[in-house]
């Protein structure tokens, strides 16, 4: 219901305190991954997914894998290496010296 109304925080304290029990259901900790992942605490969010993964929920378990491969894809993109002295190559067509094509080029 908080999740819902986008109050997040409420949410969280309400599930965290839900999944303290033995009688936690594995739909509580994808609830409690999603508010926590809302709320950028994306650490927190993939630790509640796999409780529910571990717990028996197969979409706290997509939801595992979906940010897991989000935070791949962020964390690739970061640590690319940028060398400065690398230029663009200036584009040629098909039939520009230089690139292989089926036309001959008279170098004389």
């Amino acid at each position: 219901m908080h999740i819902k109304q986008k109050q997040y925080e409420k949410a969280i304290e309400v599930l965290k305190r839900a999944t303290q029990g033995d009688k936690a259901k594995a739909f509580m900790y994808n609830n409690l991954g999603i508010a926590l992942e809302r709320l950028d605490r994306v650490e927190e969010a993939l630790a509640s997914y796999k409780s529910g993964l571990l717990k028996g929920s197969g979409i706290a378990g997509q939801n595992f894998v979906r940010l897991e491969r989000k935070l791949t894809v962020e964390q690739t993109a970061q640590n690319a290496p940028i060398d400065e002295d690398d230029e663009i190559d200036e584009f040629k067509e098909p039939s520009d010296p230089g690139i292989d094509s089926e036309e001959e080029v008279d170098e004389g």
